[in-house]
């Protein structure tokens, strides 16, 4: 009684010579109604891959449609109703725009610092900066 249970809940597996044109119409309308390919492969029995490989053609066609459906929407969106947020997600996705609160700064100016040369004695120190009082303070 339990086998014939299991049996029933089973989905036949779909074959390749059964494939028609209305079940390849239908993985088409799946793939548009935003199925993922292990769902559709569940539906007939098959494993993902299979999906891929035998119906590449309609699910690229559903998908490929939703896509510029989409798009189209968001399109007008972003021009005709002047939808910022459909703008904003146009620049940042198609326009590659980012915000970016870091300001760079270029500088144009080339600096050249000449460092001094060694002083030998403390005589040479005192002609070329002067004569430093070191005596304490008395106050």
């Amino acid at each position: 009684m339990a086998a014939d249970l299991a049996r029933i809940d089973e989905v036949p597996r779909l074959k390749r010579a059964d494939i028609t044109d209305e079940i390849r119409e239908q993985v088409k309308n799946f793939a548009m109604a935003g199925m993922t390919q292990a769902q559709v492969g569940e539906h007939y029995g098959l494993d993902q891959s299979d999906v891929s490989r035998w119906f590449r053609k309609e699910w690229n066609e559903g998908t490929d449609y939703c896509h510029a459906k989409v798009a189209g929407a968001l399109f007008t969106n972003a021009t005709e109703s002047n939808n910022v947020a459909a703008q904003i997600f146009w620049m940042k996705a198609r326009m590659k725009w980012r915000e970016n609160h870091e300001q760079q700064i270029e500088v144009t100016h080339r600096y050249v610092v000449e460092a001094p040369k060694p002083v030998e004695s403390a005589d040479e120190w005192s002609e070329r900066y002067g004569v430093i009082d070191v005596t304490p303070n008395d106050d």
